[in-house]
């Protein structure tokens, strides 16, 4: 991922403070707080979300507040603040939903199944890593599937489904052993 961190940094220093860069920075933002997800940066994470917020509702960008909203509940959910990461992660898929964005929806549903598995409510934690993993299969983004499939074989083996937890755990693990073998 560090490769893909430098080619983010890169293209945001390339670009001027020209307003008419403004959405392109804002989505440069997000997917630099995105990747840094994997290095848990999360005080980065934060920061790149901030600005990336206070640039998108200062043009009236939703993608890019949803993007941000996205960011930041993973942070939180990753901090253990679940309150808040709910909060975001939901206004999140309700900008992503508004908007037609069905990766950021897949995104967001994933966080809050993530909380609420967290939480204990095995029920809605299967309602939303479903829904997620739907989304996240109808744009192909194969990193989005692999981690949908954890989550919902997590909450399966929480529920000492073990069949189905194996079941979804080998899909997971397939998914993310096929990714080793493509160039990020």
């Amino acid at each position: 991922m560090t490769d893909k961190v430098s080619e983010i940094e890169e293209k945001l220093h390339s670009l001027a403070a020209d307003p008419d860069h403004s959405r392109e920075r804002i989505d440069l933002l997000n997917s630099l707080g995105w990747e840094l997800r994997v290095d848990e940066d999360w005080r980065r994470v934060l920061e790149l979300a901030q600005q990336a917020r206070q640039l998108s509702e200062a043009c009236g960008y939703q993608r890019g507040i949803a993007g941000s909203l996205r960011n930041t509940a993973f942070a939180h959910y990753l901090l253990a603040d679940l309150e808040r990461s709910i909060a975001e992660a939901l206004e999140s898929l309700r900008l992503s939903l508004e908007i037609g964005d069905r990766r950021g929806e897949a995104q967001a549903r994933a966080i809050i199944g993530f909380v609420y598995w967290t939480l204990g409510n095995y029920d809605q934690a299967l309602a939303e890593g479903s829904q997620a993993l739907q989304a996240a299969e109808e744009q192909g983004d194969r990193w989005g599937m692999g981690w949908c499939l954890t989550l919902l074989g997590g909450v399966y083996q929480s529920l000492h489904d073990y069949e189905q937890a194996v079941r979804y755990h080998k899909r997971s693990h397939a998914v993310f052993a096929e990714m080793l073998n493509q160039p990020w």
